[in-house]
């Protein structure tokens, strides 16, 4: 079970000056053992179990954290130190080089952490608007934080970075709280975060329909995610979809799911012949896939 709250993505970000709700997005593609998956809409926090099951490691370096969450009454940003310290979570914070400090993917600090951590970090109601990070096999020495700081400042997508990192399994890059880039080698990786979509996505058309007749948010509901089944198919048909809400009910609520021929742009409309319907029988807790 998934837990939605009104602050999921879906129910947060707007997409174009109309103000229309945010679609799900999601894109695959394999490289050198890797698969690079991007996706809307979801913050970090929604997705840090999925992500800590797409780590082969239990080191955690997050090499980019940016938000507005942390800052003293002059205006001045917390350390991160300060920022473990406030949630109570263990971890060794690292300066930058000089000379990567603040290039592209990259903060102005280094923080180690164990990946059983990460949810407890982003757990809260804060929101990072630029959030970095990878698994690595153990503490990495100051020379191989060196090393990782100009491979991860030098590659861009679509480059894979993972595949060029001895040991790293997983690379995550999150904007806006909302865009997710990850790259994992660990086997149904994809499908686990593809369901996870489904789930937030739906999570959020059912607070939608208790908000409307409320004048508090309503407080956040579980959410079954589809079994693995239903994602793998979607993945076999098409590397690439765009999923709508379609009708909803309280005990009903269907997503219309689109294959298309790359992968979703803020600017492009969304489509409306789908090619597939996704539906979540609210009382028994099941999904089921059928044609459109």
């Amino acid at each position: 079970m998934v837990a939605v709250g009104p602050d999921a993505a879906f129910g947060v970000h707007k997409a174009g000056q109309a103000g229309r709700s945010f679609p799900l997005s999601f894109s695959v593609r394999e490289q050198a053992g890797a698969w690079l998956v991007t996706g809307t809409a979801a913050r970090a926090a929604d997705i840090a179990d999925v992500l800590a099951r797409g780590m082969a490691n239990d080191t955690v370096l997050i090499h980019s954290m940016e938000t507005t969450a942390f800052y003293d009454e002059d205006n001045t940003p917390w350390p991160l130190s300060r920022v473990l310290a406030e949630y109570g979570v263990a971890g060794t914070v690292h300066p930058m080089p000089a000379w990567a400090a603040g290039g592209v993917g990259l903060g102005t600090d280094l923080l180690v952490l164990h990946r059983d951590d990460l949810g407890r970090l982003l757990a809260d109601d804060w929101s990072p608007y630029g959030l970095g990070f990878i698994d690595l096999p153990g503490p990495p020495s100051p020379a191989r934080l060196d090393e990782l700081a100009l491979a991860i400042g030098t590659t861009s997508y679509p480059e894979p970075l993972v595949p060029a990192l001895d040991g790293t399994s997983l690379r995550f890059s999150g904007h806006d709280d909302c865009y997710l880039l990850v790259e994992s080698t660990v086997p149904g990786f994809p499908g686990a975060v593809l369901g996870r979509l489904l789930a937030l996505l739906v999570g959020s058309a059912l607070l939608g329909l208790r908000a409307a007749d409320r004048v508090e948010a309503p407080a956040p509901i579980e959410v079954p995610e589809p079994a693995p089944e239903l994602p793998a198919q979607l993945i076999a048909d098409s590397p690439y979809w765009i999923g709508v809400l379609g009708p909803r009910t309280e005990t009903t609520v269907a997503v219309h799911l689109t294959a298309v021929s790359e992968s979703w742009r803020l600017s492009e409309e969304l489509p409306t012949e789908p090619a597939h319907i996704a539906t979540l029988h609210v009382p028994t807790g099941t999904w089921r896939l059928a044609p459109a």
